[in-house]
């Protein structure tokens, strides 16, 4: 299925590939509006310009099922959004032919890949094992040229800056559900996680400029977590939910750890009307 719309379109296509065991979906979107916007824009006999905006999605996802107990999903997300202005002028006044070109560029994007294993041990306990990579990636492009030529000699100069940051993450986790009674329903798990952060990179080079680039240099860092809680029923009426959370961060060779307790109750005061509560204790490793 599709739709053409104004400004964007998409597309969406789904179906089997093993009746029964494997399937597929994958699904697209873009804007036009940067192509819309074109005949807005400046054109002339010496030159033209080019500005415009646009960003896509995709989405992808395969499923198979290996058998009652066994299931297994692969799926992919990408999205870039993009704002672009481009020119390009030609001027000749005999001896002389001057030229110029530019090119200007902000974009960001997403990219996410996920494998997950759903197998039931069990009646009482199932498992989700994933395996996740995503990468962010923000840039600012600026590229410009310039020649003259007179006489058969041409002399050029460029000037070239480009500023580029994000972060590429590599995570692997397990989560379990246990259901030992009607009254418990317990949930524990670990996941760990290795970070690359580029924070920032400046780079500038040009005819009168050597290749050089300032900013923060790549950051290596690990994250590790593992947390359990337990949903029970004390009686009809008191219900709790306790648990906690341990977390430990390397990075630049110090590693920082924390305990984190969690407990929350709902108590009916009639049929219409309960009475919750909660604490919880947090604590932040990476912030923007």
């Amino acid at each position: 299925e599709g739709s053409v719309g104004l400004v964007a379109s998409r597309l969406t296509i789904e179906g089997p590939i093993v009746k029964d065991k494997t399937s597929f979906l994958v699904s697209g979107r873009r804007t036009y509006i940067d192509l819309l916007a074109r005949p807005l824009i400046q054109i002339s006999t010496k030159g033209e310009e080019t500005a415009g905006y646009y960003f896509y999605d995709l989405n992808a996802k395969v499923n198979h099922r290996f058998n009652d107990r066994n299931k297994l999903y692969l799926s992919m997300y990408s999205g870039s959004d993009k704002a672009y202005a481009r020119s390009h002028y030609e001027n000749t006044r005999a001896p002389i032919t001057t030229k110029s070109e530019s090119d200007l560029s902000l974009q960001w994007g997403n990219l996410t890949t996920a494998l997950r294993w759903n197998w039931i041990i069990n009646k009482k306990l199932f498992t989700n094992v994933t395996a996740t990579y995503s990468k962010y990636r923000f840039g600012v492009h600026a590229d410009q040229k310039e020649s003259r030529t007179d006489a058969g000699v041409t002399e050029n100069e460029y000037f070239y800056t480009a500023y580029v940051s994000g972060i590429r993450d590599f995570a692997l986790k397990a989560d379990f559900d246990y259901m030992p009674s009607p009254d418990h329903y317990i949930r524990f798990g670990v996941q760990a996680i290795d970070h690359l952060f580029t924070p920032g990179v400046l780079s500038v080079r040009s005819t009168e400029v050597a290749d050089t680039t300032l900013g923060a240099t790549k950051t290596y860092a690990k994250e590790y977590f593992a947390y359990a809680e337990d949903d029970f029923m004390i009686s009809d009426k008191l219900k709790i939910n306790a648990g906690v959370h341990a977390p430990a961060f390397d990075v630049d060779g110090k590693l920082y750890y924390s305990f984190q307790p969690r407990l929350a109750g709902r108590y009916l005061l009639t049929r219409d009307l309960s009475l919750k509560a909660s604490y919880a204790q947090m604590a932040q490793y990476i912030h923007l």
